[in-house]
């Protein structure tokens, strides 16, 4: 056996087929011996070039916002010169906890390797990525994330009013009045919902 042979697989031995995956791999800092466990991770998601690139584009977020900026920073996929973000916080926050949580690693990579809208929405506000750190909640937590997206308060019945015409099981809930409405409670009862489902969905894939 030839011991000078590297231990790091190729992006080939990988299933990346993507002409990128190489620099992107660079980017990340994913091209030495202690990256081998991410790199097998990496491997098993559902689409591996899919993880990659939507991990590509999180951690140029995380840079970008560091810096202040909307746009990414640096990276092989942003014009222009390459720029080191690897000093950022959020950056290395993000790559500490891939290295070293394991369950943490199978759920992101699984998620990004298995919904291109489900890694946009994490893209979009790339701190959300902690949010897969967290058990599945119950439905109770989830109705009152919901309710508390918009501040919403409930509402005393009005004496005489017909009860309201829903199921039983919505009617235990109660009635409530949101505090934001129109557009804006759209907006973030969209967010939170897509929250919600990216956990559940990464609780689903992190076992590929």
């Amino acid at each position: 056996m030839d011991s000078s042979r590297s231990r790091v697989p190729s992006p080939g031995r990988l299933g990346l087929l993507d002409q990128r995956a190489g620099d992107w791999l660079d980017y990340l800092g994913w091209t030495d011996e202690d990256a081998i466990p991410m790199l097998w991770a990496l491997s098993r998601a559902p689409d591996p070039d899919l993880a990659l690139g939507a991990l590509v584009r999180l951690r140029e977020a995380l840079a970008a916002q560091a810096q202040g900026s909307d746009q990414p920073a640096g990276g092989p996929s942003a014009s222009g010169a390459s720029t080191d973000a690897g000093g950022d916080s959020g950056v290395a926050a993000l790559d500490s906890a891939l290295r070293s949580d394991l369950q943490l690693r199978g759920r992101l990579l699984g998620l990004l390797g298995s919904s291109s809208a489900l890694g946009d929405h994490l893209v979009a506000q790339p701190t959300r990525w902690a949010l897969l750190r967290s058990p599945l909640p119950s439905r109770e937590d989830v109705l009152a994330d919901m309710l508390g997206v918009v501040d919403a308060a409930p509402e005393e019945p009005v004496e005489g009013a017909p009860a309201p015409s829903q199921t039983a099981d919505l009617r235990s809930v109660g009635t409530y009045r949101a505090a934001i409405t129109g557009g804006a409670a759209v907006n973030v009862l969209r967010s939170a919902y897509r929250d919600h489902v990216a956990l559940l969905a990464a609780h689903d894939v992190a076992s590929t």
